[in-house]
């Protein structure tokens, strides 16, 4: 069964788009009052006179507008010489694919265009309402922003575009999930998450919230991609470009559900539209449309190791680690495969980290495993009964979460410190900020008000520390090993 939802239907999720005459007698003002559009352009739809130049300039002129919040503006049809009304539909209809343009939908308004007689209209006045204005949408920009900023605050720079890549693809199946309102029909289809926004205050979205998630965040790491979508499939999932060629990454498909709490699937990862349409069933009828003209031909990435991986690949101090049935193993970020760890056999099902350590599982314990000394733990075992027996296991935050066959998730507390595997860890209470660094590692602890540091301190001696913080902190990991930035992670107190 197809676990999506249909994003761009036709009158029903497409921007408001309007109607404007491109010729009219007299000089009078022509209005006309628009809402949800009767017919949905092509995204490659072009009037005969606009030069594609002329509409990504309206583009980017409109996205700074609705980005604003703007309800009043206008154009000069002279800076747009050969502009008519499928023009602007095209321009609206390309900013419903652009990730931070939330506020559009559901959004109306009315334009009244000045004519010049014979020689057409001079001016296009734009009126508009949002759904969300004022303190509220001056709150969902933040929720939007902060959600990218926590998913690139853990990538590295030094990471190739490969690695990024893979990250956003476990990170998005690990902390969030499909919207279990369409999988138990509690809402309707217009309550259901649509959006990069919702997707990131909620946790959760359907097909079109995971893509508009993965546009924005790989724009933040300037990782080219966009989308494509498929009417009879009801489907949309994203398009990356790596090294030259470009292979398809759908998120959605990639994460388990219902919802597995430390699964992150690789099916559907960096594959060709041959790999694609053969075997993972994303093929219905010859509908596919790309949000721009790409070509999905290489096979580079087809057949990898990663496809029978079910858990999220960690990296921990520059080597990236994943469970699978031999254990847990190590993969150098570049080749197709990974060597199994020894001593970690036992680590099999879901992979996380924390505190320096993997949590992993074996059939009927969980386990932890030591990557610097090579050591496995017990750390809890249970009775050999089938309704005992461990399907999944993974970490978030300080908390290890697993899955017996017939239970409901179960739960192990860990201490608070949350683990960053760039030699300190971290965690903030009413008492301030505490860090614990490792040995070798040094630490710059910066802090800043208003945008200014007033504060910076040094640690390089391993061991525990309690510092109180009243403003912006930033934690910067100083080893050789992650120079000259290996992480910035700020919190507003």
């Amino acid at each position: 069964m197809v676990k999506s939802l249909r994003t761009a239907a036709v009158g029903l999720l497409l921007l408001a788009t309007m109607c404007i005459s491109a010729y009219a007698e007299g000089n009078g003002p022509i209005e006309t009052v628009f809402t949800e559009p009767e017919l949905m352009l092509a995204a490659d739809s072009f009037s005969d006179g606009a030069t594609d130049e002329d509409i990504e300039k309206l583009t980017a002129f409109l996205h700074e507008q609705f980005w604003a919040g703007a309800t009043s503006f206008s154009i000069r049809c002279e800076d747009y010489p050969s502009l008519v009304e499928d023009d602007i539909n095209t321009a609206l209809y390309r900013l419903y694919y652009y990730p931070d343009m939330f506020n559009l939908r559901g959004g109306s308004g009315r334009n009244r265009c000045w004519t010049g007689g014979l020689h057409g209209w001079s001016e296009i006045e734009f009126n508009w309402s949002y759904p969300l204005s004022g303190e509220a949408y001056e709150e969902a920009k933040s929720i939007y922003t902060d959600g990218i900023e926590r998913a690139v605050a853990q990538i590295r720079p030094q990471w190739s575009d490969l690695e990024k890549t893979l990250f956003v693809n476990d990170y998005l199946a690990v902390n969030y999930q499909y919207d279990p309102r369409y999988r138990d029909n509690s809402g309707s289809q217009s309550e259901l998450n649509y959006d990069a926004y919702s997707f990131f205050r909620d946790g959760y979205g359907v097909c079109n919230a995971y893509t508009m998630a993965v546009l924005a965040i790989m724009e933040e790491l300037g990782i080219p991609c966009t989308y494509c979508r498929s009417d009879s499939m009801n489907h949309i999932w994203n398009v990356v470009e790596l090294d030259g060629a470009w292979y398809h990454m759908d998120v959605t498909w990639d994460d388990p559900t219902p919802d597995r709490l430390g699964g992150a699937m690789h099916t559907y990862f960096l594959c060709s539209t041959a790999d694609f349409q053969s075997g993972y069933k994303h093929f219905k009828s010859d509908d596919w449309e790309y949000g721009m003209e790409v070509v999905c031909d290489s096979t580079e990435y087809d057949g990898w190791f990663w496809k029978d991986v079910t858990a999220p690949l960690c990296n921990y101090r520059g080597v990236w680690y994943c469970a699978g049935p031999s254990g847990i193993s190590t993969w150098d970020g570049i080749s197709n495969g990974c060597e199994p760890v020894v001593g970690a056999e036992r680590c099999r099902t879901g992979i996380g980290l924390y505190g320096g350590k993997f949590y992993s599982a074996d059939n009927y314990s969980i386990l932890s495993f030591d990557p610097l000394t090579g050591e496995t733990e017990t750390v809890a075992t249970f009775e050999s009964r089938i309704e005992n027996y461990i399907m999944n296991c993974g970490v978030k935050g300080n908390t290890i979460y697993y899955k017996p066959y017939k239970l409901d998730t179960q739960t192990i507390e860990l201490d608070p410190y949350t683990a960053t595997g760039y030699g300190y860890d971290f965690y903030f209470d009413e008492d301030g900020l505490h860090l614990r660094v490792e040995e070798d590692a040094s630490v710059v602890l910066a802090q800043y008000d208003g945008g200014r540091m007033r504060d910076c301190a040094f640690y390089d001696a391993a061991g525990d520390y309690t510092v109180e913080v009243t403003g912006q902190v930033s934690l910067i990991s100083l080893d050789e090993q992650y120079a000259p930035r290996c992480a910035a992670i700020k919190r507003e107190l």
